[in-house]
């Protein structure tokens, strides 16, 4: 258990260091705001298992955006 919290406190250190505007999940998107993203494969890919697999993932779009998936 002790891992655990501190594995999650210096997470939050380094989203604390970095400025982020703003804390942001997944659980919390709403993806009706952008029916042409795919929900299933966004989902699958935030699992990182293509890490394991070893798999490249590439993302193509205009610059800030945000990117469309595709594999």
């Amino acid at each position: 258990m002790k891992l655990i919290d501190r594995e999650r406190r210096m997470i939050e250190r380094r989203i604390k260091a970095a400025k982020f505007p703003s804390t942001k999940s997944l659980d919390s998107f709403d993806f009706k705001i952008m029916p042409g993203l795919n929900k299933p494969l966004t989902m699958e890919l935030a699992r990182c298992d293509y890490v394991d697999r070893r798999e490249n993932i590439i993302a193509l779009g205009p610059s800030g955006t945000g990117k469309p998936i595709s594999l």
